[in-house]
């Protein structure tokens, strides 16, 4: 059962959406959403309850709403509880922004298992996958203790409020990648067991992260150039955050012996498809991405990594201890 801060009713109560699980056509974009927010919501529930902050508490709402939307909705009054929020729209832009990218002609036409499924199930799987991220972005914001800290820090150091805010984008990515990644290792195995595929995991498990990667870099564009967004110099590049998060997935996969190669063997395809994405029509001369020149940009979140490491994990453990301390009564 969902309890919601009054505030958060007062600004958006009359746009949320109730439903119940066998009202829900599996496979739809209300399923998948649904579906993915109370994941998200429970994973947020957990990892607070496992660090000691066992007051706090996190919902999810699902907003009826024509703007793709994810965000969370933190309020600093008691009992300082979060909301995860998504709207029915985001689901369904996703999906087509995929389709009208021609999502499918941007996979290699030498793909062993790609191709063996319908090409529905392939959309949905990158639309699950992209929503998921986003929505695990919204997670890490809420574990990480990022809106309390940004509160205080426009309060107290505006100046320094922009900055800041890219650092915890790029931390929230950073810890997206790392809840993402055994997702992507199960929908591998799924795959290969629910189509008998005569071959390892980790071949199923290279395409999937082309897939993956490909379809973020898509979102990620659209995000950027779509009326609904205004261009917010915090994200690096399309392709650099795709890249980045795709990257960190790679990096964070479970060790269940069934991945075995280097990590940049995998990148390299990653990227392979990920360079098909950068030459969609979501590149074209009228877009309004900002300019993009893959050094400066990778050197630039590079950059913000190591800052989160120096001055931002500091900060957000300080920051923590105040809005919310483990065990607190």
């Amino acid at each position: 059962m969902s309890i919601f801060p009054g505030r958060f009713l007062n600004e958006f109560g009359k746009k949320i959406i109730t439903k119940s699980d066998d009202e829900l056509e599996i496979g739809s974009d209300d399923y998948i959403s649904w579906h993915l927010m109370n994941r998200a919501r429970d994973a947020a529930n957990i990892s607070l309850e496992n660090s000691g902050y066992r007051s706090l508490r996190v919902s999810c709402a699902y907003l009826d709403w024509y703007k793709p939307r994810a965000f969370i909705f933190w309020t600093p009054e008691t009992p300082k509880d979060y909301v995860i929020a998504c709207t029915n729209s985001t689901s369904e832009v996703i999906r087509r922004t995929l389709t009208d990218s021609e999502f499918h002609s941007l996979l290699s036409a030498e793909s062993i298992v790609l191709s063996k499924l319908h090409p529905d199930d392939l959309t949905s799987l990158a639309v699950s996958l992209t929503l998921a991220t986003v929505l695990y972005h919204e997670v890490a914001h809420i574990v990480r203790f990022h809106r309390p800290h940004l509160v205080e820090l426009e309060r107290d150091d505006p100046d320094s409020l922009v900055t800041v805010k890219g650092m915890c984008e790029a931390d929230a990515d950073k810890w997206a990648s790392y809840m993402i990644a055994p997702d992507l290792l199960a929908q591998a195995k799924g795959i290969k067991n629910a189509l008998q595929l005569p071959i390892s995991v980790e071949a199923v498990l290279r395409e999937v992260l082309i897939l993956y990667g490909a379809a973020l870099h898509l979102w990620f564009a659209f995000f950027n150039q779509s009326d609904y967004f205004s261009k917010s110099s915090i994200y690096p590049h399309p392709l650099i955050r795709s890249t980045r998060i795709t990257i960190g997935a790679v990096d964070n996969l479970p060790d269940d012996g069934a991945i075995n190669s280097n990590s940049l063997d995998l990148v390299h395809h990653i990227l392979n498809g990920l360079g098909l994405a950068e030459n969609s029509s979501l590149r074209s001369a009228s877009s309004k991405q900002h300019s993009f020149d893959l050094a400066d940009e990778m050197n630039a979140i590079n950059e913000k990594y190591l800052e989160i490491d120096r001055v931002l994990n500091p900060s957000l453990k300080e920051v923590s201890s105040r809005w919310g301390a483990p065990n607190e009564a």
